[in-house]
């Protein structure tokens, strides 16, 4: 794109050497001479996030292949969570996916855990309109000031019959000054399933939510940084969610791209693409609603819903609710109590009261996996355990997940 370039996290990648192919037909070998040295947070920095800063770190090395997916293929030795103020050195091997083909990438990579202060969203930038796609175009655009968090929510289908789909996530720094930001995310498909995509990105965020991680990145003056590309067949849905606090500098502008090049043509990026008439583009408040229930055993079920109506977030500029409260983390402290004189077993139980729907719950530090609830077939998520005469506190939590239907009702009572 005209008038952008780029650094790597911390090196600039300038020589390659080109290994001999393979006997068998294969994708060409290089190695890349200038290893990586990526910092990234989070106690620990869990597997999901290091792969991740490995592939945001390539992305940077090259910005003229924002339109290509980097995979982690393999790394020697296997990745394991990283705990903070400790490092690893491991070489990976990347597969790099463009219109053209594949090569893979040998690289050496050290990755350190550093603190870094936690930041929460104060923001939700949601782009779910068009949420099917057909032409090249800006998503969604949105800055994010100096010293805040945002969470962006992304959901789009390839409405192409022929062409694949490149979704691209970027950040940019305008200023004249360096900008540090730390990101953490998940994403989910590509698959045929729109439910699917919004809960295993769902499911991927709440993992590493609840350590504080994240990959640091330093974005040049002028600068741009592709963090992400996602190829989406004909058909497939994507979702995204990313967390991104500026740690440093006046602010940074996060762009989502749809691209369908064909080979030998550049991307187009001209444009901001309409809406339609039923899905949404925004900014929002905070994503984040917080209860304090109670159960007694033998009285009243709690109620926790999510998605709710009297809990949905307003767009900023038009006052619109965002329904499904999709992107948004609910978090419930339940006080539990047991009068009687035998310990007691509760139950967490889920209800689809809106339609089909999925749901990632953390109870007490644990994440439960529910990939399909039906209306009128409430599933449970867990059991808690209350001794006899006492009270102890759950701590449960949730979020909207895209391509579910909403309100869901979880409800805390008798299994």
């Amino acid at each position: 794109m005209p008038g952008r370039h780029c650094v790597m996290v911390s090196c600039i990648i300038s020589v390659m050497a080109v290994l001999p192919l393979p006997s068998r037909a294969g994708p060409a070998v290089v190695t890349l001479s200038t290893p990586l040295r990526i910092e990234v947070s989070g106690n620990p920095a869990p597997i999901s996030v290091l792969r991740r800063a490995v592939r945001i770190a390539a992305h940077s090395a090259f910005p003229e292949l924002q339109d290509a997916e980097i995979a982690l293929a393999a790394t020697r030795p296997a990745l394991t969570a990283l705990p903070s103020g400790r490092s690893m050195h491991v070489r990976a091997d990347l597969a790099v996916m463009t219109p053209t083909g594949t090569i893979v990438w040998v690289v050496s990579v050290t990755l350190v855990n550093v603190p870094v202060p936690w930041h929460d969203s104060e923001q939700l930038f949601v782009s779910d309109s068009p949420e099917t796609v057909d032409t090249d175009g800006i998503l969604y655009s949105g800055i994010i000031q100096g010293g805040r968090a945002a969470r962006i929510l992304y959901h789009h289908q390839n409405a192409s019959t022929a062409r694949d789909m490149w979704l691209s996530l970027s950040l940019t720094n305008a200023s004249p000054d360096p900008v540090q930001v730390c990101i953490f995310g998940a994403t989910g498909g590509p698959v045929a399933d729109e439910l699917f995509a919004g809960h295993f990105a769902a499911r991927g965020f709440l993992e590493q939510y609840q350590v504080r991680t994240g990959v640091i990145v330093n974005v040049p003056p002028a600068g741009f940084v592709p963090i992400l590309a996602t190829k989406v067949p004909p058909d497939q849905v994507a979702s995204g969610l990313a967390q991104i606090a500026v740690l440093r500098g006046s602010g940074i502008q996060v762009q989502l791209e749809a691209q369908f090049p064909r080979v030998g043509e550049p991307p187009v990026f001209s444009r901001v693409l309409p809406m339609d008439t039923q899905h949404q583009r925004g900014v929002f408040g905070a994503p984040l609603v917080q209860r304090n229930l109670s159960y007694a055993v033998a009285g009243p079920v709690a109620q926790l819903w999510l998605g709710a109506d009297q809990d949905l977030l307003r767009d900023e500029m038009n006052g619109a609710p965002l329904q499904g409260n999709y992107g948004v983390l609910y978090m419930f402290d339940v006080r539990l109590t047991n009068p009687g004189p035998d310990p007691r077993v509760v139950a967490l139980i889920v209800h689809a009261n809106g339609g089909p729907a999925a749901a990632a719950i953390v109870v007490n530090g644990t994440l439960e996996d529910l990939a399909m609830v039906q209306p009128d077939a409430p599933r449970p998520a867990a059991t808690l355990r209350i001794p006899a005469a006492s009270s102890v506190d759950a701590h449960i939590s949730a979020m909207g997940e895209a391509g579910s239907y909403y309100p869901i009702l979880m409800t805390v009572g008798p299994p």
